[in-house]
């Protein structure tokens, strides 16, 4: 299992390992080029807002320099006393020069503008446009920087950007001190038809900014992002020049601004992130689908390989373990229709053939264990056969008519008993009946012991090989009781444990020493010896043959003295 595992790791490792450089190089190749991109965007727009508002400063330098140069041309600082002059004809030629000043300034800048020209002393004033002095205006309005101005022209709201040039400077302080103004004003649609133009061809939407008026845009601007952006600019800290990033509707927007020295407001122009960055977008997504697919591709290919070449090592491998643990009726059913149905065929003949070679070695097996047990069981009834006829002769030779009579009534019990050929088993019932009558006949040889029996009783009616009990009471008699001078016991019980029956048979007799009991021991594994007893061994090693290892016998010695022989054997089904 670990081989089949191992190899389907490594090979979704080895697909992972080809994938995720891939990967990494791209997305890390894709990251610089949106920065690339971004800071291309950022170059270029900031380039083009300073180009466009260089141009709006460059117009606005210039009606400085008119303002200026109006102030001091000979016939304008003459208007400033033409209240002074007496004759009315000069008067009228000094405010038609004045006049085609103007004109000449005004018509030198692309602009719409309005130059006017006032005479604080004659509290009067010369204009491109139609104007009438009004000396609170002056006071209320004038100003060195440009300010934004709303006049009603023909019934309709008209913004103006103004500015005013005093003269003496010092007049700036104090404007009871002025005796000159000229005054220069551009119309905001001027810079609406500059943003319209700068719009064209371009992703952006231009306008210009100031936080206490209200935007001025292009013709095609989006009121509502203008309006979005401008509350977010509000809460800004701006710098003359820069970018910040905001998100508007879920969607994020790159906004540069730059701001107008002369002009006080700022130049701003947003550009959708998304927009720019489509085309990358897009060639970022197909990648991704194409890697997503290839990496289907290569789940399936994983999968069919995990279907077709590691499910069926799996199964093979669990047939080899199953054949491993001896269990040889198994058979690989599984149907892949590929190469390995017939692998598994060949394993299934293979199994079946090992199968049949193992049965019929353990059917030899058990025929040859069913020999050797009858072969021990014969040996055990001449030898029981000798020791009675020998019990029987002494009996005679001693006048001692009813321990013949006796015995020789046991001994054709016994005969009976034993010449049943029909079984080779007997139930424990029979076997304590026949030891009752061994033990009987050797009471009448030796009545210095004495015998008693506890067994359950789900013992009794348990069959076990005939002739297991008997020569082991035979040896505890024999060698046991007969050279004890005192009183004798025999005791013969039985137990039922988790894993094991035993048969105990304990006496109180001469017992061995330690040497002698382990000699006892191993020579009940070895080969039959005259020192160790036939029937003894021959019960141990029975039991071996019909129930297994663990079964045979146990010796171990008596407290104070006396021996306990235990006859146990392995519990099972097939044992009982």
């Amino acid at each position: 299992m670990n081989v089949t595992n191992n190899i389907f790791n490594k090979i979704m490792i080895l697909i992972l390992l080809l994938l995720l450089p891939i990967l990494g190089l791209y997305t890390y190749s894709n990251q610089v080029s949106v920065k690339v991109i971004k800071d291309e965007l950022e170059s270029s727009s900031m380039s083009r807002l300073q180009f466009l508002l260089n141009q709006v400063e460059t117009n606005l330098e210039q009606f400085g320099l008119f303002s200026t140069i109006l102030s001091r041309e000979t016939s304008i600082l003459d208007y400033k006393t033409i209240h002074l002059m007496e004759n009315v004809y000069k008067r009228i030629e000094l405010q038609k020069e004045v006049a085609q000043k103007l004109e000449l300034q005004s018509a030198s800048v692309n602009w719409d503008n309005q130059i006017s020209v006032y005479s604080i002393p004659a509290q009067e004033v010369t204009s491109t446009y139609f104007r009438i002095y009004d000396a609170a205006y002056l006071k209320r309005n004038v100003s060195d920087r440009w300010t934004l101005r709303t006049t009603e022209v023909e019934g309709q709201q008209i913004q103006q950007f103004v500015k005013f040039t005093l003269n003496p400077v010092s007049a700036y302080m104090d404007f009871s001190k002025a005796d000159l103004v000229v005054e220069v004003s551009f119309y905001v649609n001027n810079l609406v038809r500059m943003l319209n133009d700068f719009k064209k061809g371009a992703k952006g939407d231009p306008f210009f900014y100031h936080p206490d008026y209200t935007p001025i845009v292009n013709h095609t601007s989006d009121a509502d992002k203008i309006y979005d952006i401008q509350k977010k600019l509000h809460i800004l800290s701006l710098t003359d020049a820069g970018r910040t990033t905001l998100n508007l509707g879920g969607e994020e927007y790159q906004v540069y601004y730059v701001k107008s020295p002369d002009l006080g407001w700022y130049l701003v122009d947003y550009v959708p992130v998304q927009e720019i960055l489509s085309p990358v977008i897009e060639n970022r997504n197909y990648f991704y689908m194409t890697t997503g697919l290839l990496l289907t591709m290569s789940l399936t290919a994983a999968f069919l390989l995990y279907r077709n070449v590691r499910v069926p090592i799996r199964e093979l491998t669990k047939g080899v373990q199953s054949l491993k643990r001896g269990d040889y009726s198994v058979r690989l059913t599984h149907k892949f229709h590929n190469e390995f149905d017939y692998l598994f065929l060949r394993f299934n003949e293979m199994t079946m053939q090992i199968q049949e070679l193992i049965e019929n070695v353990f059917a030899e097996r058990l025929r040859s264990r069913e020999a050797t047990l009858k072969q021990l069981q014969a040996q055990i009834n001449p030898h029981f056969l000798y020791n009675c006829l020998f019990f029987i002769k002494s009996m005679a030779s001693m006048g001692n008519d009813k321990a013949v009579i006796s015995m020789s009534l046991k001994l054709g019990e016994y005969f009976r008993y034993t010449t049943r050929v029909e079984k080779d088993y007997a139930s424990i019932a029979d076997e304590l009946k026949l030891v009752t009558n061994y033990l009987e006949i050797q009471m009448l040889r030796s009545p210095r012991f004495e015998f008693e029996t506890d067994l359950p009783e789900d013992m009794l009616n348990m069959e076990i090989p005939r002739l297991l009990l008997q020569p082991i009471v035979e040896n505890a008699v024999i060698h046991g009781l007969e050279g004890n001078p005192n009183a004798g016991m025999i005791k013969i019980t039985g137990e039922i444990q988790a894993e094991c029956y035993r048969l105990i048979v304990e006496d109180n007799g001469l017992g061995v020493t330690p040497d002698r009991l382990q000699e006892l021991r191993d020579g009940l594994n070895d080969a039959l010896e005259d020192e160790m007893g036939c029937g003894v061994w021959n019960v141990h090693h029975r039991l071996i043959y019909r129930f297994g290892e663990g079964s045979g016998l146990v010796l171990e010695p008596v407290d104070p003295q006396g021996l306990r022989v235990i006859l146990q054997w392995n519990r099972g089904p097939e044992h009982v």
